[in-house]
């Protein structure tokens, strides 16, 4: 009779540029198994997946708005003015929208958090990498399966509030205080008046998700194929986000010696959203819901909005503008791997990422600050795109049955374009309009636009050596160039090692008889965060006006409004790790002590 083993040590993770086994990582990474994560419910993306599932990973939204931005920090932040966001690779592309697909795609996730397994993305590790792969057709019969929930949202705690005839008597208990007259007349008083702005601008939020995914193939073929409609509709009314989105995945056994594969992602996405600052103005719902007396009618007797004071009241602010937002995301990728001989591959990766994002806004005539400028409209078009390829070997090797060696070498070339359009007018003769038609408006207040190109070149190499499957090292070293940086800076090189004990192969540790699994591993290195904007390393000039003396007509010019920079260089990140794996009861409980220090 054989007895089952627990253990997933022998469990291969990807991590960049290939996999490893769990047993042979030298730096810290966390895995997160698509039945681990946090599907259903509000879970609309991959970050919300993951959050608690990961020691040293926090996941938080900025604000509980559907399709909220949401915050990943891996080990906390590392810079001031720039982004401390991840880097997100999907199936081997690093993609800028890899953590807003749909979480029930994903087939488990990688978190890269030390500096000797992230330095192999150089330039864009410093903040740690997540890795996500996608689930891909399996050999056999074709599996057809179907996941979804529907469910409410509801606000559980109301804080106390005064009705309508308790603020018209306070109000006017003030009013006398200060010795000015009532407020409100004894009809006021008598009116019964008292909405409940909290109630009004409310309702149980309605939350669906419907994923439905085929796949399988023979040895040779294989495919899966997905499709997913995710809706929410806010607690707080005229907030909603939809999603629907499409995955499919392609791979393909040409001999042994030669496959290929292909994704292709597409989703389309709207959102009503608000905006929630901590201004206190009119314009802030949530600050006119909280504040706003319950005595102040809802609506007109024709039916508009009701003012008071010279304000519009709060359900006016939330239900009467226009906030749109669409986003339309594609990202496609292919590999070829080429078996050169046993243990010897070369492999190319290419794919694009291309995403479009229009915000349109509206302040109708009908409310106090839309009607002193006849109506503002508003038009922002986003489209980035980005082309990736890469090639890289791969040599593994076993020599008297000692020494193993795992060597990635390779080279990546990278170009982003990121072009903006923005518009703003106000005076329009209708509010039918609304964004729609931004000629209507007979006042400019603003439009421009930007183009921006990046692009950023990379040799890298990763050694990986294990002796008598107990002393393991790693060694990575990666050369980034990018356009981005002044010509003094403009290369990067980002280095790291690691080593670890296998303890628990000694045999005087399994005498002890109280370790299943236990490694010690400690590692330093450098990576960087290229994301500090682009080009601004470069002078900037502008305009100006200048005056030849006292009399003299003014003259424009020109002036130099931000001296440059060739020094300029982008943000590098120093860690050590140093950690403890250990497992018991054959490995049916594991824990992991970690030390890291980082200075950036």
């Amino acid at each position: 009779m054989l007895e089952a083993d627990v253990s997933n040590l022998t469990d291969v993770v990807v991590v960049g540029y290939g996999t490893t086994k769990i047993r042979d990582l030298t730096g810290s990474v966390s895995t997160v198994s698509s039945d681990q994560m946090n599907i259903g419910g509000v879970t609309s993306n991959a970050a919300q997946a993951i959050q608690g599932r990961a020691a040293g990973v926090q996941v938080s939204q900025s604000n509980a708005a559907p399709g909220g931005q949401t915050i990943v920090r891996i080990r906390g932040g590392n810079s001031i003015k720039s982004t401390n966001e991840p880097l997100y690779v999907v199936d081997g592309f690093p993609s800028e929208t890899g953590k807003d697909i749909n979480p029930n795609d994903i087939d488990d996730i990688q978190i890269l958090k030390a500096a000797s397994s992230t330095a192999i993305y150089g330039a864009r590790g410093a903040n740690g990498v997540v890795m996500i792969t996608t689930k891909r057709g399996k050999a056999g019969k074709p599996a057809i399966q179907y996941d979804g929930y529907y469910g409410t949202q509801k606000i559980v705690k109301e804080y106390d509030k005064m009705n309508g005839l308790e603020n018209m008597e306070v109000t006017n208990a003030k009013a006398i205080e200060k010795g000015q007259p009532a407020y409100y007349t004894s009809e006021d008083l008598s009116s019964g008046r008292n909405n409940d702005w909290f109630n009004l601008a409310t309702h149980p939020g309605i939350v669906q998700s419907h994923n439905l995914s085929v796949s399988g193939g023979t040895i040779d073929d294989r495919v899966a194929l997905s499709a997913s409609y995710f809706d929410q509709q806010g607690a707080l009314k005229n907030t909603d986000f939809k999603r629907y989105s499409v995955r499919l995945n392609y791979d393909k056994q040409f001999t042994p010696h030669f496959r290929t594969g292909a994704s292709v992602y597409g989703s389309h996405s709207y959102t009503n959203f608000k905006t929630y600052d901590g201004n206190i103005v009119p314009s802030n719902v949530m600050y006119g819901v909280l504040t706003a007396s319950p005595a102040i009618p809802l609506y007109n007797e024709d039916g508009t909005f009701a003012r008071y004071r010279g304000r519009d009241n709060p359900l006016a602010w939330l239900m009467a503008p226009t906030n749109d937002r669409f986003e339309n995301k594609v990202n496609i990728n292919a590999y070829a791997d080429f078996m050169i001989m046993e243990g010897f591959n070369f492999r190319v990766n290419g794919g694009t990422e291309y995403t479009t994002t229009k915000e349109g806004t509206y302040l109708p005539r009908d409310l106090i600050d839309g009607e002193k400028v006849g109506g503002k409209a508003s038009l922002n078009d986003l489209t980035f795109t980005r082309n990736l390829v890469e090639g890289y070997f791969t040599y593994k090797k076993l020599f008297n049955e000692i020494h193993s060696i795992n060597l990635v070498a390779g080279i990546s070339y990278q170009s982003d374009l990121n072009e903006t359009h923005y518009s703003q007018v106000q005076k329009f003769s209708t509010d039918a309009f609304l964004y729609h038609n931004l000629s209507a408006g007979t006042e400019r207040l603003a439009s421009n636009s930007l183009t921006i190109p990046s692009k950023i070149a990379s040799v890298y190499g990763r050694l990986n050596y294990s002796l008598k499957d107990k002393y393991l090292a790693t060694f990575t070293f990666r050369r980034d160039g990018s356009a981005s940086f002044g010509g003094n800076n403009r290369f990067g090189s980002f280095p790291s090692g690691s080593l670890a004990w296998r303890a628990g192969e000694e045999d005087f540790i399994k005498n002890l008889n109280i370790f299943s699994n236990l490694k010690v591993r400690g590692g330093y290195g450098v990576t960087g965060n290229d994301r500090i904007g682009n080009y601004i390393y470069m002078s900037l000039f502008g305009p100006t006006n200048v005056s030849l003396g006292e009399g003299s007509d003014s003259y424009g010019g020109t002036v130099i409004t931000r001296l440059s920079n060739p020094d300029l260089q982008w943000e590098s990140t120093a860690q050590l790790d140093l950690g403890i794996d250990m497992g018991f009861f054959n490995n049916r409980i594991a824990a992991t002590i970690v030390y890291y220090k980082k200075k950036t």
